[in-house]
């Protein structure tokens, strides 16, 4: 009984409703642009080498 308290109390916080504000989400956008830029330049342009590096480095 007291696990599903437990589970109920972290799904409940976890539930919770987050507010980015503008400039965060600017910066959402930017990453979701260039990530998308990166996997299609190697994948369909083929003019990065490995994109698996890039993403390592900025994260």
């Amino acid at each position: 009984m007291v696990d599903s308290l437990a589970i109920n109390d972290i799904s409940a916080a976890s539930m919770r409703k987050v507010e980015l504000s503008p400039t965060q989400r600017w910066l959402s956008l930017a990453e979701l642009v260039a990530g998308a830029a990166i996997v299609i330049g190697h994948n369909v342009y083929h003019v990065i080498p490995n994109e698996v590096p890039i993403f390592l480095c900025s994260g």
